[in-house]
């Protein structure tokens, strides 16, 4: 009775209302250049970095695209809810459910496709991020995992918890602040401040103002 009962309520959270998605995800919003995508992926405290991921890029057309892969024990229990208007689109991803991460989870792959001029401000608290020829400004924190930015336009903040951080190819002021973690900048225009509480920090090829530290 007790096992029926967990089952019936797992069921019950992973129910989607309008708006939201239940494991993987294949939608297509309109939105015109220059707007701002949003993204907020927490899986929870038990989700390993390793088996979650978000990443972001551009394509040649006025809409945002949010793919998900989810897959492994728990996927039914991952959920998207996905909103829109006239400043943007904003995607969230949760994992619910009292059976979300027997045997390890799921792995979930999360990737949005934005136009080519548009602002992202991303949150990931179960994995890395990566981003890929934006315009626009460029905002991403994770609290355990790798921040990748290659070729953006636009002014850059990167934070993270522990993780390295890679940026290249940038035309904009970049800004990155790293608790623990190795920090690499090469190819970028403008002015950069950068700072690692632990970890190493290499720079070449820098065209501004410079401020790095390593503690």
């Amino acid at each position: 009775m007790k096992l029926g009962v967990a089952i019936a309520l797992s069921l019950a959270l992973t129910a989607c209302s309008p708006g939201e998605f239940s494991g993987s995800l294949d939608q297509r919003l309109p939105a015109k250049p220059g707007g701002l995508l949003q993204v907020d992926l927490d899986l929870g405290d038990e989700s390993r970095p390793e088996r979650v991921a978000l990443e972001v890029r551009s394509h040649d057309a006025d809409e945002v695209w949010a793919v998900a892969d989810v897959s492994g024990p728990g996927a039914s229990a991952v959920r998207f809810r996905l909103e829109h208007d006239d400043a943007g689109v904003r995607v969230y991803g949760r994992a619910g459910g009292l059976l979300s991460w027997l045997f390890g989870g799921p792995s979930v792959q999360l990737r949005v496709f934005v136009p080519r001029e548009f602002s992202v401000d991303l949150r990931s608290a179960s994995g890395p991020i990566r981003v890929e020829d934006v315009t626009g400004s460029l905002r991403a924190r994770t609290t355990d995992g790798r921040l990748e930015v290659r070729g953006a336009d636009g002014p850059v903040r990167l934070r993270t918890g522990g993780g390295e951080v890679a940026v290249t190819e940038v035309q904009g002021d970049v800004e990155v602040r790293a608790q623990t973690g190795s920090i690499a900048l090469d190819w970028i225009t403008g002015t950069v401040d950068a700072r690692t509480g632990q970890g190493t920090l290499a720079a070449s090829h820098l065209d501004g103002r410079i401020a790095l530290r390593a503690d």
